[in-house]
């Protein structure tokens, strides 16, 4: 870098030589038309500088015999006495006797020769006249980058006032007063692209940094279009990426994309450098493409918003915020195939999360969705007549219109206790099925105060109260003590549905006397026709935990079974369907050495009070050899 003083140590005054000065060979001074004699090179030695400067000017003398006098001059007078004619040399013009030169150039030789090459620059930079023979002079006296500032101050004056390019060159000289490359850049800033053809900035710039470079890739673009925030955003996007000290990386990126709004969804250039500075395949990119395409993420479609809460960073939220954006869209998106691609990609199949984010997407919030649709809802009766401490087996069936649902049912009491008798006042199943739930009534109910029981289908994510049941039970003031099966006791189809008269009838009027009055259905253990000696070897090999007839039985027609409370109606009856329960034909013909009729038979007890038999039946189910099914129910 220049500095306001020489590079160099400023030379002092030497002192004279005290040596004899040594004779100038007179025949070093002989040219082709002259001859010299030492004695006029004893005048010419005289000491004078215009006299000195005239002889090494002098066309006639050869170069070795000037090269000779310059040395003489100095080994005579010193270095800086030589300077001082050798500048003359330079800028004189003619004779000795005859040079003119102007006073600015004595002042500016004369600074050069004696001062801190500083001052001399500061001299230039302060020049106010236009005098040719100044750069006469300079050209005389300097060289290399000394004479590349002193020429560019004399022609435009101090920097500021310089061309850019020469300005941008100055800064990357390296001198003291120069700052780099980050003064380059800040001045095609202020440029603010009004440069962007200047040839000579564009051959400067290219010499001073290395090709392919980020500098030079920085340094055109600002040549370009001036300050970054009026880059093209293909090339703003890049600049963020950099890894400098200015660079906000990828976090900018998206904002700068955000911005745009969607402006750029076709722009090519933008395309590309997204693909280049974000790995392919990766979220980066995903969020980059899409942000490209629609702005900020509120405008993306549905699906994309949705995939996007879900990549785990740290402003998704999450599956809490799919439901929400899925509650939002009100059914809207019910068909959207992107949406529900999505949905299945990111929720497990069969989770719950799947089956609440697929009804969301159809329906919208839960106040929308439809109500499910009612099977049997036991008892039938919503307003019986029951006793403390009676069992009530409640049941409750319900349907979606989708394959899966989100529901719960919830059921509440006052005055009594679930699954066990003190048992608790509530209880919650989830889905739409709810088979054989035990309510008890306290056994100190004294009938003052209705005893309830509530239930309540609700959607299982924010307890939104679909539909809603309440059963009111009043003491029972008698009970029947009789029974009777109105169809006969042959075989019927299975799934058939059975009448029964209850009584007796008081006052043989035909009159109701026991509408409302619960009657508690209970069953005993199966038996079956099979036995051990029916089986085949291979069954009995491969099934080796069936040991008795009764494993049997338990093996082929489970152990379990789906009982309710029933309701006398209006006419005194209660209605009683039995359906499934049987196997298949071939589950048989793989397990018995003879195929023959089979059937089960499940004893079945009546109660109206509770521990007191009302009925006794035997239901029994068949199966023929045909594969028909059938059914019987025979009186004990």
């Amino acid at each position: 870098m220049m500095s306001s003083q020489k590079q160099h140590a400023e030379v002092k005054p030497e002192h004279k030589s005290r040596r004899k000065p040594e004779p100038v060979d007179a025949g070093l001074l002989q040219t082709d038309n002259v001859s010299v004699s030492g004695e006029t090179v004893s005048g010419v030695m005289d000491g004078r500088v215009e006299n000195q400067a005239a002889w090494l000017r002098n066309k006639q003398v050869q170069a070795v015999q000037r090269t000779s006098l310059a040395s003489y001059i100095g080994h005579t007078q010193g270095n800086r006495h030589l300077r001082g004619v050798v500048a003359r040399v330079a800028t004189g013009k003619g004779k000795p006797q005859h040079v003119q030169r102007s006073p600015l150039s004595d002042e500016l030789t004369e600074i050069w020769t004696n001062q801190p090459k500083g001052i001399f620059f500061n001299r230039l930079r302060n020049l106010n006249v236009s005098d040719p023979d100044v750069l006469s002079a300079v050209e005389g006296m300097l060289s290399g980058e000394d004479l590349w500032l002193a020429r560019n101050l004399i022609n435009y004056g101090p920097e500021a006032s310089w061309p850019i390019h020469l300005r941008v060159e100055r800064e990357m000289k390296g001198w003291a007063d120069c700052r780099g490359k980050g003064e380059v850049f800040s001045i095609l800033r202020t440029a603010a692209g009004a440069e962007a053809s200047n040839a000579d900035l564009t051959a400067v710039l290219n010499r001073i940094f290395p090709a392919g470079s980020d500098d030079l890739w920085l340094a055109s673009n600002l040549q370009q279009h001036g300050l970054e925030a009026s880059w093209p955003i293909h090339l703003r996007v890049e600049r963020e990426m950099k890894g400098w000290a200015d660079c906000h990386g990828k976090g900018e990126v998206f904002t700068i994309l955000r911005n745009a709004a969607g402006a750029d969804s076709g722009n090519a250039d933008l395309t590309a450098v997204l693909n280049r500075i974000f790995t392919a395949g990766s979220d980066d990119l995903w969020v980059a493409q899409n942000l490209q395409q629609y702005g900020v993420e509120a405008n993306w479609p549905i699906h994309l918003r949705v995939d996007r809460e879900m990549k785990g960073w740290a402003d998704s939220h999450g599956k809490g915020e799919v439901f929400t954006i899925l509650r939002n869209a009100a059914g809207a998106e019910a068909g959207n195939a992107d949406l529900t691609s999505t949905l299945d990609r990111l929720f497990a199949a069969g989770s719950e999360d799947r089956i609440l984010a697929n009804i969301l997407q159809q329906y919208g919030p839960e106040a929308s969705w439809p109500a499910p649709t009612a099977g049997d809802v036991i008892p039938f009766d919503r307003n019986p007549n029951s006793s403390p401490g009676e069992r009530i087996i409640m049941s409750a069936e319900y349907t979606f219109p989708l394959a899966d649902n989100y529901h719960k049912l919830v059921y509440s009491c006052v005055g009594g206790g679930f699954d066990a008798a003190g048992g608790a006042n509530n209880k919650t199943i989830q889905g739409l099925e709810a088979i054989n739930q035990n309510f008890f009534i306290d056994a100190a109910w004294t009938g003052a105060s209705p005893v309830t029981v509530t239930l309540q289908v609700q959607c299982r994510s924010n307890n939104h109260v679909a539909l809603s049941e309440t059963w009111t039970f009043a003491k029972s003031a008698r009970f029947p003590t009789t029974i009777n099966q109105i169809e006969a006791e042959g075989e019927r189809a299975l799934g058939s549905t059975y009448s029964y008269k209850v009584g007796p009838d008081l006052g043989g009027d035909l009159v109701t006397d026991y509408e409302h009055q619960t009657i508690l259905e209970r069953f005993e253990h199966r038996t079956c026709n099979i036995t051990m000696d029916d089986l085949k070897w291979s069954f009995k090999f491969s099934h080796r935990e069936i040991q008795s007839d009764q494993d049997i039985c338990d093996h082929f027609f489970g152990t379990s079974s789906s009982n309710g409370t029933f309701a006398v109606d209006a006419t005194d009856q209660i209605y009683d369907q039995h359906t499934g329960g049987l196997p298949s034909l071939a589950t048989f013909t793989n397990a018995l050495s003879v195929m023959k009729d089979v059937y089960v038979d499940l004893p079945q007890i009546y109660e109206a009070q509770p521990g007191v038999t009302l009925g006794r039946y035997t239901i029994r189910r068949i199966l023929k050899t045909s594969g028909d099914m059938k059914l019987k129910k025979m009186k004990v």
